[in-house]
């Protein structure tokens, strides 16, 4: 560490601001290392520093898109307009010629630490007006932004037989087979190891519902199940953990496994585990579930899905890595099934979305980003956030209250974009639909995998879209209802329970051949 960082951070540490500010504005250091030391105070968190570098260095003439971004932050968070004009304005131009990757890393690396500080502060104080300054700085680095959240754009004529048409020519359908018909149904003997609680080793998060629900639609479909959860907090619990399972496994005599594989991402303790089982039963298939594709990477998964029958993701295949020879073959990108707690559309449709869902700074700060320009553009939009809390109730009776809260809503909107600026499908864009609601949705292109836009669900990707489907909704009851029951009729038939069990009956218990003939046949 330079010297210069040292004793900057020894004042920022003391809040001596006055000797600080001196320090940094004697003239005497090098400006290579001023140049070096603002990325490293930005990583630390440490803004007030690292803004007063960055003026020194841009009244030296030194400009750079990280200098920018920390004159936008330090400018508005330490009240200096013209700073934190300069450096938006500045950013904005740097950025533009940035490489996407290059943006993402200066994010990624350098701003998300006070970003994220930020957030919560904001998310603390119900302070939109905080949440918006924030998106002002984000919307310099990614050019994205500016067009999804331009405040001036001009609120467009909702198309509704264009998207119609559109929606049915980019349609990518997921093609899964059943179990030829007439075949028996074997009782087939499982263990189902899912994360104990939502936020797992987190013990004031509330009870997961993955798990039961999965056991609940293979109990239907006539399958004798257990359950082992995960309660893992510690490498040691964890091992502890893949201990029980191997002896539930034993005396349950099963001939199935299926795992959480984002519990067990740890590569050593679930192959030791996953290796035990398969030499004292050499026929049992063992399948990962994946709640969170899009938080791993490629290798990663590569790695984890290297000793499993078959990889479960609602991923999509667009994702170069599920198209590989080695994995194209052991994954099944599907919604985890729902225990049956489906609805109809039943209530008159209200044409006020809802968005249930809850925002966390370190993983959908998007979420803040929508939710607060909603309300500074008065969109008739409800909101009811979660936490994933513990509730004291059962995990399907959790489900059930949630799944009724989106039928009784009636319309839904949901939001896609993560951290890394994807944008995924998520569970809830199965849940709304399946509940009997109207999904409004973000748009991904991975719902054309899914649902057909404009015929089973809207999608939007500006704020101004989004106005525009509002006021459909509002003006076109009768297209907006119409579009409910046929996207909860179609969900209800691709989707129910049953069918989710027996695509995954077939893809384990029958022959090789078999699945390489029929996996593209409709």
């Amino acid at each position: 560490m330079s010297s210069l960082l040292d004793t900057v951070l020894h004042l920022d540490d003391h809040a001596e601001i006055t000797d600080l500010i001196d320090f940094i504005q004697n003239g005497s250091h090098d400006l290579q290392e001023m140049l070096l030391a603002v990325p490293e105070l930005l990583i630390q968190r440490r803004l007030r520093p690292a803004f007063v570098l960055a003026m020194v260095l841009k009244n030296n003439h030194y400009y750079n898109p990280i200098l920018s971004a920390t004159l936008s932050l330090g400018g508005w968070i330490f009240n200096s307009p013209e700073e934190e004009q300069f450096g938006l304005t500045l950013l904005q131009a740097q950025a533009d010629a940035l490489p996407v990757s290059q943006r993402q890393l200066i994010h990624d690396e350098l701003l998300q630490p006070i970003l994220s500080q930020q957030l919560e502060m904001a998310l603390e104080q119900a302070d939109n007006g905080r949440v918006l300054r924030l998106l002002a700085t984000c919307k310099g680095l990614f050019p994205p932004l500016r067009t999804r959240f331009d405040w001036h754009a001009p609120v467009p004529a909702m198309a509704l037989a264009e998207r119609r048409t559109r929606g049915r020519a980019e349609a990518k359908w997921l093609s899964h087979l059943l179990p030829p018909a007439g075949t028996p149904r074997p009782r087939r003997r499982v263990v189902v190891a899912m994360r104990e609680r939502f936020y797992f080793g987190n013990p004031t998060s509330r009870l997961s519902d993955f798990g039961p629900r999965i056991i609940a639609a293979m109990e239907d479909y006539g399958w004798e199940v257990i359950a082992c959860p995960f309660r893992c907090a510690t490498l040691t619990e964890m091992e502890d953990d893949c201990h029980a399972i191997v002896e539930s496994c034993r005396h349950h005599q099963a001939e199935l496994l299926v795992i959480d594989l984002n519990v067990t991402i740890r590569a050593e303790v679930r192959d030791r585990m996953i290796g035990q089982l398969r030499r004292e039963n050499g026929a049992i298939r063992v399948v990962g579930c994946l709640i969170d594709g899009y938080c791993f990477p490629d290798d990663v998964l590569t790695e984890a899905s290297r000793e499993l029958d078959l990889l479960w993701t609602r991923d999509v295949p667009a994702r170069p890595l599920w198209r590989r020879p080695d994995l194209a073959s052991r994954v099944l990108n599907l919604a985890f099934p729902h225990a049956g707690l489906c609805g109809i559309p039943e209530r008159p449709l209200i044409p006020k979305p809802l968005f249930a869902g809850g925002i966390t700074a370190q993983y959908v700060p998007h979420r803040a980003f929508w939710l607060a320009a909603i309300e500074q553009m008065g969109l008739p939009i409800r909101f009811r956030l979660s936490t994933h809390q513990e509730d004291g109730l059962s995990p399907l009776d959790s489900f059930a209250l949630y799944m009724q809260d989106l039928a009784e809503a009636t319309c839904c909107l949901n939001l896609s974009m993560r951290f890394d600026q994807s944008h995924v499908v998520t569970f809830r864009s199965f849940e709304v639909i399946l509940s009997g609601a109207l999904l409004v949705q973000e748009a991904t292109p991975e719902m054309d995998h899914y649902f057909v836009e404009g015929e089973h669900y809207l999608a939007f990707s500006t704020l101004a879209e989004l106005a525009s489907v509002v006021r459909f909704i509002t003006d076109h009851p009768e297209e907006a209802e119409a579009i409910r029951r046929c996207g909860n009729a179609f969900a209800r038939e691709h989707y129910s329970d049953e069918k989710i069990i027996g695509h995954l009956d077939r893809r384990l218990f029958f022959s090789a051949r078999e699945h390489r003939f029929g996996q593209n046949q409709g």
